[in-house]
């Protein structure tokens, strides 16, 4: 079964943007897309590796 999880660099950095003072409705849509774009590229890299045949 394939897992499509993946941490993104949004979860890592907003609490310390929204701690630092800066408003959650500016820092949310900016890491909701960085974190959409790193499962993106976790499924594509998971894809490879299946197309490849290596074992993973």
């Amino acid at each position: 079964m394939l897992s499509l999880g993946a941490v993104g660099g949004g979860s890592i950095i907003d609490p310390v943007l929204v701690g630092r003072g800066m408003p959650v409705a500016q820092v949310a849509p900016a890491f909701t897309c960085l974190t959409s774009l790193t499962s993106a590229t976790a499924l594509a890299a998971l894809y490879l590796l299946q197309t490849t045949g290596r074992p993973g």
